[in-house]
């Protein structure tokens, strides 16, 4: 098939399933008797929360991948047909043609950022934790049909609402319909966001200024460009903050309800959403004591925090489930590999001792040192020094523009309620960041509130003094060029776009950005199927390796210094790796053998597996740093 038919194959199977969300949410909707006062968006929303519930008893009890997909496929085909649908959309375009000169240098560049974050999508994946887990987990399942527990993958036991979503994409389209899935919930975010800064009181301009920001945000191009699942992570907790101002401004009940929903569809895309839900708490109970201030009473009473509690938390246990309780099942710790030592994990592909170092990998990203002018300089650090690919400096990139967030909190008491809500919600989870994993991508479900928060600030606050508010629009329109300018320069650093586009073919793009590529590539045509492959210090990107294989994700060198340390000879290590079941060994020697990075605690050990090497391995193949030996067990002639 060519580039071209392959990309409207996958342009249609994308516009399909969301149609089929949208249907599927509204029809949820009405069976629920939720209300008419809801949104496309939030029918989108409550769609996949559908969906996350059918692609979990797919895999449970069969019927994962092609029929799954039929299904979605079919309903979007209805939803096509709903007149109401069509009407928002003309009614969309006759909005469009009304717009001011601003709203529409707004919406243009919404539109730029992501229709070039689509053809960059349809460039072969090559981010690293899609070929670890976002796809390489749902490519298992789909060639089983149905779950399989992979006990050596712990990113296997995260939730997975999205990924089953990628995995129908992947059976009826390509890996490129996953990557387009993501692009149009970046998409649907910036929506949300414009729907966000309208609901706290900005004006059409500020929204769209708002929707803006977000859309020329570095990480966020690079996201909408890759099959990972931040946005989507995102879009959830902006439906849930704009329910949430809902139910602040009118006191329904059915809108916290609805709050809880949508952040229990948050929380079964990722574990992120429990810290989130943790950083909103104060300012569900904050707005709970407004709205009691507004009657007679000293405030509210136990039981109404309670309840009030129990209707947001309720529902997004309720909806989270499902992924919650098969690992409580499997592993008896629901939110593993995380809190290791607070449930009693019994894993066969974990234990304790990986846990810590996964634990201080994590605590790894950010300054080395962490000292209080650190944790000062943060916020300013985050925003102007962050770059892509360095843990370092935070593994991304948001942009300066994110930084007014801290003179906005200056203005605390010329805010209203609504905006000290998310300015409070951003900063909370900010300091929780802080203390945790810094990276930049953990902290792309605030940056719509941020976002809000950073217009108000640099142009809605300023009131009818027309010559500031201009000076704040211009600012605005500075730093969103900035960011703008920052995407470009990546998109030609990455050449995914003109990957896409057909500009460069699919196979020197993999290789130039996977090391390992060239040799798998070698394995699929030299090897019998059945050879299995033993992955060490690789990257552990499995998705394109066409063969069964072992390997440790976390830390690719565990079992071979386990190896290596259990043992005394190279014959032992020989007898001991043959009960790997393995044939091939693809390995980087100079990260194994060099002293800084070597696993090994010993120049013993170390001389062991060279040892073993020479005796019991036969070089095939190298490439780069890589090297490719053909085992032999410890019961046939060694190697010569």
């Amino acid at each position: 098939m060519t580039l071209l038919r392959q990309a409207a194959l996958d342009l249609v199977i994308v516009g399909l399933l969301f149609s089929g969300l949208r249907f599927g949410g509204r029809m949820c909707r009405r069976i629920l008797r939720l209300g008419t006062d809801h949104s496309a968006l939030d029918d989108l929303a409550l769609g996949g929360i559908g969906a996350g519930w059918l692609i979990f008893a797919a895999q449970t009890f069969g019927g994962y991948g092609r029929p799954l997909a039929l299904l979605f496929l079919g309903v979007g085909g209805l939803g096509l047909l709903d007149r109401a649908w069509w009407t928002a959309l003309a009614g969309g375009w006759t909005h469009w043609r009304q717009m001011p000169w601003t709203n529409r240098a707004a919406l243009g560049v919404i539109l730029i950022s992501f229709g070039s974050a689509g053809l960059a999508a349809l460039a072969p994946p090559t981010a690293k934790d899609a070929l670890v887990y976002h796809l390489a987990v749902q490519k298992t399942y789909l060639a089983a049909g149905r779950f399989v527990e992979l006990p050596n993958n712990i990113f296997a036991y995260f939730p997975q609402l999205v990924e089953g979503l990628y995995a129908c994409g992947m059976s009826a389209g390509s890996d490129r319909t996953a990557a387009l899935i993501h692009t149009g919930f970046g998409l649907l975010l910036c929506l949300g966001t414009y729907r966000l800064a309208r609901a706290t009181g900005l004006s059409s301009t500020g929204g769209w200024l708002a929707a803006a920001v977000l859309a020329s945000t570095p990480m966020v191009w690079l996201e909408a460009g890759w099959p990972y699942v931040d946005l989507a992570l995102a879009f959830y907790v902006v439906q849930a903050l704009h329910r949430l101002l809902d139910w602040h401004a009118t006191g329904r009940t059915s809108a916290l309800v609805l709050a809880g929903v949508f952040f229990g569809g948050a929380a079964s895309i990722k574990y992120l959403a429990l810290p989130l839900a943790l950083a909103l708490t104060p300012v569900l109970l904050g707005w709970l004591a407004a709205a009691s201030s507004r009657i007679p009473s000293p405030g509210p009473s136990v039981g109404r925090v309670i309840r009030t509690l129990a209707l947001f938390f309720g529902p997004l246990l309720v909806v989270a489930a499902p992924w919650y309780g098969r690992n409580l099942w499997l592993v008896h710790n629901p939110v593993f590999p995380m809190l290791y030592t607070m449930f009693p994990t019994q894993s066969a592909g974990w234990d304790a001792d990986r846990a810590r170092l996964h634990l201080l990998f994590l605590q790894g990203y950010g300054s080395a040192t962490k000292d209080w002018l650190d944790w000062l300089t943060l916020p300013w650090r985050v925003c102007w020094l962050a770059r892509t690919d360095d843990i370092r400096h935070y593994d991304g990139e948001i942009g300066a523009i994110y930084f007014l967030l801290v003179p906005a909190l200056g203005l605390w008491w010329r805010m209203d309620r609504r905006m000290r809500g998310l300015t409070a919600f951003a900063s909370l989870f900010f300091g929780l960041w802080a203390l945790s994993s810094q990276q930049i991508r953990f902290l792309l479900p605030i940056l719509p509130p941020v976002a809000v928060v950073s217009v108000w600030f640099a142009a809605d606050w300023l009131g009818v003094n027309r010559r500031l508010h201009r000076i704040g629009l211009v600012c605005l329109g500075l730093f969103i060029t900035a960011n703008a300018l920052r995407t470009a320069d990546l998109a030609v650093e990455e050449q995914s776009v003109a990957t896409g586009l057909g500009l460069v073919p699919a196979g020197d793009y993999l290789r130039s950005k996977l090391p390992e590529y060239g040799l798998f590539r070698f394995l699929a045509t030299h090897t019998e199927p059945q050879a299995r492959i033993w992955l060490v210090t690789t990257g552990a990107r499995t998705y394109y390796l066409e063969r069964p294989f072992v390997t440790d994700y976390a830390f690719e060198d565990y079992t071979l210094a386990r190896l290596v340390r259990g043992t005394r000879t190279a014959d032992e290590l020989a007898a001991a790796v043959a009960r790997l079941d393995v044939d091939w060994l693809l390995i980087a020697p100079g990260v194994v053998l060099d002293p800084k990075t070597t696993p090994f605690e010993n120049e013993a050990e170390r001389a062991r597996f060279v040892a073993y090497l020479r005796r019991y391995a036969t070089l095939v193949r190298q490439d780069g740093q890589l090297a490719l030996f053909r085992l032999e067990g410890a019961g046939v002639e060694p190697a010569r």
